[in-house]
């Protein structure tokens, strides 16, 4: 006797795998296609703009800035910073991790996949987050991210 064949099923396993093609996914599972590093011990005055120039300054092009903010709108000391390349994401771990910036030291790690994020967010219990889209070029420049 051949099993009976669920088309039902079938169906809503074909749309589910072609569900989200088109959005952006900030920790998406393709480790090619995100250069990020978490970076932590933020003084909590430091904006994500600020972030942002000091990174672009000390390491290369940056393409995203994320900056956890707690439910008062008050900085986390963490956030995460996306690089153009992957050689970018790797001097920033080089160059930045252990550099004072307003007398403390900053905690940079390399968290392709987004996983040193989740565990902050976990931790805290979730939280909003403040940050700016895009680099540059044709609408890309810098806005506020919240979700």
């Amino acid at each position: 006797e051949a099993p009976v064949k669920n088309e039902k099923n079938d169906k809503l396993k074909e749309k589910s795998s072609k569900r989200g093609g088109n959005r952006f996914e900030p920790y998406s599972t393709n480790r090619n296609a995100r250069f990020r590093v978490f970076v932590s011990n933020i003084p909590f005055e430091m904006k994500w703009q600020t972030l942002k120039d000091l990174m672009r300054e000390k390491v290369g092009e940056v393409t995203y800035v994320e900056l956890f903010m707690d439910a008062d709108g008050k900085s986390r000391g963490c956030g995460v910073v996306e690089f153009k390349s992957e050689e970018n994401m790797k001097k920033a771990v080089e160059v930045m991790d252990k550099q004072s910036f307003s007398g403390r030291p900053l905690k940079v790690k390399e968290d392709l996949d987004g996983e040193h994020a989740r565990r902050m967010m976990q931790k805290f219990g979730g939280f909003d987050r403040m940050g700016m889209g895009g680099g540059g070029g044709i609408g890309g420049g810098p806005g506020m991210n919240i979700p």
